[in-house]
């Protein structure tokens, strides 16, 4: 239905113009100069005014103000005063300008519409990018949830056996008290299981404050207890 209507809706506008066109070719010589200005006047608002309802489709327009304004300019040219042709040329000035503001409002509507179409494009790309976003961190979340559990899991598995290692370096410690280089082992190897724990302890603390789930308060500590732990760590060695 709408293409029907579109065809009927336009050629009713250039069957109007048409027929003003055919009122100044007939009625121009009818009356004095101020029935002839009157009639120019009236003619040429006409084609004015068909800019925002008909340059959209410049073709159709020029259709409209070529059949309403042509036969005026011509029937003016033929009227045979001595200024006649002035006058037409005048109007045929005011023609030309009248097409030249039609093309000017057809390119400004067609970008726009460009605009319009743009933006509803970037629109659609951004609203599609955004859920892409949002599944990304959501999967993001998730599997620093899943890292989070699986180091607390860890943390606590891995404890147990040196909690059990401690018991039996105590209970070694029992057995060699007359020993100092056996106590010195034992010593060592308790420091080391106290390290290890310390450590584990502290890879949980970081899996929580990646989750937020620990406010980080930085503040100043001495380094000898961190020299002693490499010391521990890498005395056998040397």
């Amino acid at each position: 239905q709408a293409p029907l209507w579109r065809r009927r809706w336009i050629g009713g506008a250039i069957g109007s113009g048409a027929l003003w066109g055919l009122a100044g070719w007939l009625f121009y010589g009818a009356g004095g100069s101020f029935h002839q200005t009157t009639l120019l006047l009236i003619v040429y608002s006409y084609c004015i005014g068909a800019i925002p309802s008909l340059a959209s489709q410049y073709f159709h327009f020029l259709l409209f103000i070529s059949s309403c304004f042509l036969p005026v300019i011509a029937r003016v040219a033929l009227h045979g005063d001595p200024d006649a042709l002035k006058r037409a040329g005048v109007l045929g000035l005011c023609y030309l300008m009248t097409a030249l503001v039609g093309r000017a409002y057809r390119r400004s509507f067609d970008q726009a519409i460009e605009l319009k179409v743009r933006t509803e494009r970037l629109a659609a790309q951004l609203q599609q990018e955004k859920a892409i976003a949002e599944e990304a961190r959501r999967a993001a979340e998730a599997a620093n949830r899943a890292k989070t559990q699986f180091f607390s899991a860890a943390s606590h598995d891995l404890r147990q056996p040196l909690h059990a290692m401690g018991l039996f370096a105590e209970a070694l410690r029992g057995k060699s008290r007359g020993d100092e280089e056996v106590t010195h082992l034992v010593n060592s190897i308790n420091s080391s299981v106290d390290a290890l724990e310390g450590l584990f302890g502290e890879l949980l603390d970081i899996t929580k404050i990646d989750t937020g789930g620990v406010e980080p308060q930085p503040q100043d500590f001495a380094l000898r207890e961190l020299f002693q732990r490499l010391r521990l760590q890498y005395e056998p060695t040397a």
